[in-house]
């Protein structure tokens, strides 16, 4: 039997589901059916809410849970030659009838390679043109480093438009650690993705040379390196400023405490001229710690295991999260590869967003085929729980709900002390304490994972109840006020 203590805790708001317009079932991308859903465009720039600051807000005010999944050829095809581009209308079709409104916008450096495989991959578009004179390494013109792309940018504007007009907001991975040799990849990252990149010296006109040491791994403190990445960054702004479904994120799984203060400052003091100031965000996973990225000026973070002491058992016990900043744990910086239908509800419930990174387009040459699918019966439930938390996150009063930390290390729930609870329940009853909480209550269970609802009875606040779970395995529990006594 679990034993929950419910506490009288404190906030008003209801989200919309989002819907597709069009049929693309037929589509050889994914093996995957999906349901059509009624979108309501997004409002923005999304900023913390002053009520609830674990979520942020629209320009309406209402608090906004993030859940999606993110894939790595959402912007930039990347594949292997002679293979389809990325099909990012089934993509989108598939975000909205999954009720997601969150991506990751992958952005990759280097144009041919990968750092987990010898074989030759390719991606497309670039940020710069390739106009030469000169062949860089991976047999195509040199790029011009003065010259942006405007494939590149074009695309970038038009993705990110389309998914606003379908209720899904997109940040914008403005650098990628693993377009180098990652820097803690060891055995597994260890091919030389750097040769494909735009600051290798061999692949610009202008002779940059972004890894003077030659360690594979581009030097961010380099001050020439650094006056390109500026530049990028504001061009990628002066593209997507007047978007009001824009975040960015600094780099994936890269950077250091003073670069990434960089980047993060750059971003802030070009827009303060724009009109519009849109949420940065830091991934940390072993090059910031959780507490620096929390003293940062950044708006949101993405932690990852190796972040925190906290954050080391994080796929079975989500740690409680404040609201300092705005957390939108990431299964990249927790699995890589993978997911648990648990883990979805149970960081729900400690006041997190949550991320899915998909194989949805499995990636090129990866070295696990089985967990590349996007088929993977783990992927299935983990898509479906974060569909019902969406759903229940639309229901409920997100703007008055906290998560309890008063239940323990073993147990998830958010509420609204004395109005309004949602319990994850592992075992066949929960022990609720009401004693201090009058009234009556509506009484719901939701399967975990077939989502089947049952509605036991009304209970009466004031005193101790045994809440028997109708279904075998885990279950929601959820208890709302419907009549108070005074």
């Amino acid at each position: 039997m679990i034993i929950f203590r419910l506490c009288p805790l404190i906030l008003a708001c209801v989200l919309t589901t989002a819907s597709a317009q069009d049929d693309f079932s037929g589509s050889t991308r994914s093996t995957l059916t999906y349901q059509k859903y009624n979108v309501r465009p997004v409002t923005g720039p999304l900023k913390q809410h002053a009520e609830n600051p674990r979520y942020f807000a629209d320009a309406s005010g209402k608090p906004i849970y993030l859940v999606g999944s993110h894939t790595w050829s959402n912007f930039q095809d990347y594949r292997m030659e002679g293979d389809a581009a990325f099909d990012y209308d089934h993509y989108i079709a598939f975000m909205v009838d999954n009720h997601f409104n969150f991506m990751r916008f992958w952005t990759w450096e280097h144009a041919a390679w990968t750092s987990w495989s010898p074989e030759k991959t390719v991606i497309d578009p670039m940020p710069y043109r390739r106009t030469g004179p000169g062949l860089a390494l991976d047999g195509q013109p040199k790029f011009d480093l003065e010259q942006f792309n405007p494939a590149y940018f074009d695309r970038m504007r038009a993705r990110i438009l389309k998914a606003s007009n379908k209720g899904i907001y997109a940040s914008i991975m403005l650098f990628q650690a693993f377009s180098g040799v990652w820097p803690k990849g060891g055995e597994t990252f260890k091919y030389n993705a750097f040769a494909g990149h735009y600051y290798n010296r061999d692949n610009n006109i202008q002779k940059l040379d972004g890894d003077k040491n030659k360690d594979k791994i581009l030097d961010i403190n380099d001050p020439k390196v650094r006056e390109y990445q500026a530049a990028y960054i504001k061009k990628i702004i002066d593209t997507v400023w007047d978007l009001d479904n824009v975040l960015y994120e600094v780099i994936n799984e890269g950077g250091n405490v003073e670069w990434d203060a960089f980047v993060v400052k750059t971003i802030k003091d070009y827009e303060k001229a724009k009109g519009k100031i849109h949420p940065v965000g830091l991934t940390g996973h072993g090059n910031e710690t959780l507490q620096q990225m929390m003293a940062s000026d950044a708006d949101w973070v993405s932690p990852g295991t190796w972040d925190d002491e906290s954050m080391k058992n994080v796929r079975t016990n989500p740690p409680v999260w404040k609201g300092e900043k705005v957390s939108v744990l990431d299964t990249d910086h927790i699995w890589g590869h993978g997911i648990d239908y648990r883990w979805v509800w149970k960081t729900f419930l400690r006041g997190h967003n949550v991320l899915f990174m998909d194989p949805w387009d499995p990636l090129p040459v990866w070295f696990n085929p089985e967990v590349n699918r996007p088929d993977h019966p783990n992927y299935i439930l983990g898509r479906n729980a974060m569909k019902r938390t969406a759903e229940w996150a639309n229901r409920i009063n997100l703007v008055t709900m906290r998560p309890n930390a008063d239940f323990g290390a073993v147990s998830f729930c958010i509420g609204d002390p004395g109005k309004e609870y949602l319990i994850y329940v592992e075992g066949p009853d929960a022990e609720l304490d009401l004693t201090n909480i009058p009234g009556n209550f509506v009484v719901e269970w939701v399967h975990l994972t077939e989502g089947a609802t049952v509605t036991d009875r009304t209970t009466a606040g004031g005193k101790k109840q045994i809440f028997r779970n109708p279904f075998t395995g885990e279950a929601i529990l959820y208890l709302k006020l419907t009549t108070e006594v005074k």
